[in-house]
């Protein structure tokens, strides 16, 4: 009986793996310079080939196009960080601890993306792809805000007249990548006294 001979597994070198790795890095970390400087519109593959010391067709065979290379930004900078963040927020036993956890998660998704966030809205009025996404992530905050609240809220925590509703929203309006731009980006607060003022006024807001 003639045996089926299996098909080869490709050999993929780890040296090559990690060659091509540090490429897409470095395609990703000009984009995002050259997208904060000039805008999502004015800035071509071409510049990010140019910038990146690669041939054009290079950072096309890595992306694909603009968008997709846009798309693949938000993912390393902002999508693999917000899920683990909230599953630890929420596992905090006491409400002071989950608000403090709300700060401090502010400020480390802000602190590594705030920018990128930023690229989302401008690309938003070109793209209806991103106008999508830049709801989508506005979304998603304000429905991780609900999560917290009602977290405060079966906890009995919320101060009297302060509603489930009323909780999530002061949360979803203080938390967000906007005011950390206003007091940290723009009036040089550090990450550290954000996060602080940030605790204490959520406390003060919404718990009793």
């Amino acid at each position: 009986m003639v045996g089926v001979k299996r098909p080869r597994k490709p050999y993929r070198s780890p040296r090559r793996a990690e060659q091509l790795d540090a490429t897409r890095r470095r395609i990703l970390a000009v984009a995002r310079k050259l997208f904060g400087e000039r805008g999502y519109t004015a800035t071509t593959m071409e510049a990010i080939a140019a910038e990146s010391d690669l041939a054009v067709p290079t950072v096309y065979k890595n992306f694909g196009n603009k968008r997709k290379l846009l798309l693949d930004l938000v993912d390393v900078s902002i999508n693999v960080r917000v899920p683990r963040g909230y599953e630890t927020l929420l596992s905090r036993p006491t409400p002071h601890e989950r608000l403090q956890a709300v700060a401090e998660l502010c400020v480390e998704l802000a602190s590594a993306a705030a920018d990128v966030v930023s690229i989302v809205v401008s690309a938003a009025g070109v793209d209806p792809r991103f106008a999508k996404m830049a709801n989508r992530m506005a979304e998603g905050r304000r429905s991780n805000a609900a999560l917290i609240a009602r977290s405060l809220a079966k906890d009995k925590a919320l101060r009297p007249g302060c509603s489930v509703e009323q909780a999530r929203d002061v949360i979803y309006a203080l938390a967000g990548p906007e005011m950390y731009e206003m007091l940290v980006t723009r009036s040089g607060w550090s990450n550290e006294q954000f996060a602080t003022w940030l605790a204490d006024i959520l406390v003060a807001s919404v718990l009793a």
